[in-house]
């Protein structure tokens, strides 16, 4: 959706939908107030910007702190996602990785692990009362490529696209496909090592965050058998991550991203001669 799209009822919905989950029976108690007669961006006043935090990506971000009654830190999240100007409702758990070895990791683990099933149950609530998620995102891309860096900029060349997220996944591969990239999906680190070390693409693009190898260790795993010369490997991640500790990734693109600078990107690291 466009911002200017944005009315109190819509925001109320979204509101009522995540608080129904994440606060059952005390939904009118956590119910935000909106500003009376607002509208469009002026309904985000109560929001924090935290678009100065998307590492310069362009993307604009409005997170709103409504927590759930086991974790005060979840998120309701509006922010743009791939296209310009294209808005969409996500959760934001807060919940970063800690080490085996830190104290009540087993617990961490399993209020991890709420947080994740409640987010999918407040994505789907959303979406399932037409209000647009990453769910939508696929329909929501335009269905010719806008003006780019060049004419069919991928000229063929095969892109193993790995991400745990279903409709993300499918939704920067109909973007890749737009600009003829032969497409390639994963949807987790160990199909990604198989697919790449059977079919030796030139471009790995591979999410960081994902259950059962994360991108770090398949990137480690795919370039112990396929050289820099052959294979260029590229990290998307939304969280912030030590790079010097990643010398098997040719380059690192923070989520989220437009398209412009995907494609760009994506032509400057297969570009011969490219660091």
């Amino acid at each position: 959706m466009r911002l200017e799209e944005l009315t109190p009822d819509l925001l109320r919905r979204a509101f009522f939908v995540y608080l129904d989950q994440a606060w059952p029976g005390r939904e009118k108690e956590k119910m935000p107030k909106l500003v009376d007669g607002a509208s469009g961006a002026d309904l985000l006043a109560g929001f924090t910007d935290e678009s100065s935090r998307r590492g310069g990506s362009g993307s604009r971000r409005y997170a709103l702190r409504l927590g759930n009654m086991r974790y005060a830190h979840m998120k309701l999240v509006l922010e743009e996602q791939l296209v310009a100007g294209l808005y969409i409702f996500l959760v934001d758990t807060h919940d970063p990785d800690i080490r085996p070895d830190f104290p009540d990791y087993d617990a961490w683990q399993a209020l991890k692990e709420h947080n994740r099933r409640l987010k999918e149950r407040i994505e789907l609530g959303w979406h399932s009362a037409g209000i647009h998620t990453a769910q939508s995102l696929e329909g929501l891309v335009p269905a010719a490529p806008a003006a780019g860096p060049s004419d069919r900029a991928g000229r063929g060349v095969r892109v193993l696209l790995v991400d745990d997220q279903e409709y993300l996944l499918r939704s920067v591969a109909k973007i890749l496909r737009q600009e003829d990239f032969d497409v390639v999906l994963a949807r987790d680190g160990q199909e990604a090592v198989s697919l790449a070390l059977r079919l030796r693409p030139p471009l790995v693009l591979m999410d960081y965050e994902m259950p059962r190898m994360n991108g770090v260790e398949a990137a480690r795993a795919i370039r112990a058998a396929l050289p820099r010369s052959e294979t260029r490997i590229i990290l998307a991640t939304a969280a912030l991550i030590d790079l010097s500790a990643v010398q098997e990734a040719d380059g690192f693109l923070l989520k989220p991203y437009f398209r412009e600078f995907l494609i760009s990107f994506l032509l400057a690291v297969l570009k011969p001669g490219a660091a």
